[in-house]
């Protein structure tokens, strides 16, 4: 990458903002005892047609019409998967990723699908060792390895509890590596600022190997340029004001860790990192999710830009973000506020074709909703894309009810939305 290049690679990003309406689909009702549940989806590497979203519980929505119509599914044997991720390698199949409590501790365990979601094999355990072991990251390198990271209580040095990083990886999903310790800074046990979460792997084109995770108040970011070799040091990419763990009107708290992609396409910005995250440092009432990216393996990070639909303050939380790898497209998910005067809450898509250098955002909720106080839920989204489809699932609450929605968005209706939304502003 030349210098003019680089150069205008790292200005402040622009955005565009436009208003598109994608029909809403509602695809599953929470009970009482499931409005915490976190949603994840997933698309096909494969054929892009068949779309599975994870409900409450064992429930799994799928759809083999590209999100035209839905079906329902239980997988047996994952009635407590807890902050489920799942992911489909080059030939389709699934893997989904998740915590499940065993023997009184939480267990990293892995199950895969074959038939597009219908039946889940039973969960193979990544780590036997004998811990609590909480929120996993997964993602697939260029030659379908498996990297699945997550948060372990580990006894230090000098006897004491403390947080950390784990990894492991896999070429079948059956057999796992040893478990390594990725992280070197220790977090607290207590789940506060403190606490070491939000572990989540990535893979350049080259095989070199990242992994992010957010610790007090700080984004760490460590690497690998071999199989073995990991840094000694963690690389700080950025301070995360108060940190993973957000106070947000309308809910108790929102977990909202920095999401981590890698380009692996073969174009211009191949082995670009990307990070997204929620941040405070604006005060409270006034969130943001800040986007920053590196060209350089993590050496340096452009400035951190705001990923905003609109130019009041206002809440924007709760990032998800997706890489298409067919195409470059960077999107990232969140919900946000700066529509309205009050807690009224819109779902919005944010997307890029530049490696970050400008963004585009659409709302993509229908109709906005108001968290519940009392229940905590409606915080929790996600997002799947591939081949030029996108998937964004979240929940909302409405009339005491807590509900499942999605809609399924191609890459060409976002262009023409903004090209009709410029048009518009000219007349």
């Amino acid at each position: 990458m030349n210098k003019k290049l680089q150069l205008a690679w790292c200005l402040s990003l622009v955005i565009l903002t436009a208003n598109a309406q994608h029909k809403n689909v509602e695809i599953g009702v929470l009970s009482d005892t499931e409005k915490r549940s976190i949603p994840a989806a997933a698309i096909s590497r494969r054929d892009a047609k068949f779309l599975v979203v994870k409900g409450a519980g064992s429930t799994f929505y799928l759809s083999s019409d590209g999100g035209l119509t839905w079906q329902t599914s239980t997988a047996e044997g994952m009635q407590r998967a807890e902050w489920l991720t799942m992911h489909s390698d080059s030939k389709g199949n699934l893997f989904a990723v998740y915590a499940t409590p065993v023997d009184n501790h939480f267990r990293i365990m892995v199950s895969e699908s074959k038939d597009n979601g219908k039946v889940w094999s039973s969960g193979v355990t990544v780590s036997p060792v004998a811990a609590d072991q909480k929120y996993p990251g997964a993602s697939f390198d260029t030659k379908g390895n498996l990297l699945v990271t997550w948060t372990e209580n580990v006894t230090n040095s000098e006897g004491k509890c403390e947080s950390a990083i784990m990894m492991s990886t896999s070429s079948n999903g059956s057999k796992w590596s040893k478990p390594m310790r990725v992280s070197q800074l220790g977090g607290v046990c207590d789940e506060n600022n403190e606490y070491a979460t939000g572990g989540i792997p990535a893979v350049a084109p080259d095989g070199k190997s990242f992994v992010s995770w957010s610790n007090n108040g700080k984004i760490f970011l460590d690497r690998s340029f071999s199989s073995n070799f990991w840094l000694e040091n963690d690389i700080v990419v950025h301070d995360i004001t108060p940190g993973w763990k957000l106070s947000v009107p309308g809910y108790s708290y929102v977990a909202a860790p920095p999401q981590l992609v890698v380009d692996q396409t073969k174009g211009t910005y191949h082995g670009c990192i990307y990070i997204t995250w929620s941040d405070q440092k604006d005060g409270e009432g006034d969130t943001n999710v800040l986007f920053t990216r590196s060209n350089n393996y993590g050496d340096n990070w452009a400035s951190p830009s705001k990923l905003s639909s609109g130019e009041t303050k206002g809440e924007q939380y709760g990032s998800r973000m997706a890489i298409d790898q067919s195409t470059g497209y960077i999107y990232v998910l969140f919900f946000d506020r700066s529509a309205h005067e009050d807690d009224q809450t819109d779902v919005v898509l944010a997307y890029s074709n530049e490696s970050g250098g400008s963004f585009k955002t659409i709302t993509v909720s229908e109709t906005p909703f108001v968290p519940d106080d009392k229940s905590g839920a409606g915080v929790y989204l996600d997002i799947a894309v591939n081949g030029g489809v996108i998937v964004p699932v979240w929940t909302r609450t409405h009339d005491g009810h807590t509900s499942l929605w999605t809609t399924t968005i191609r890459q060409d209706e976002l262009i023409k939305a903004v090209e009709q939304s410029k048009s518009k502003k000219k007349k």
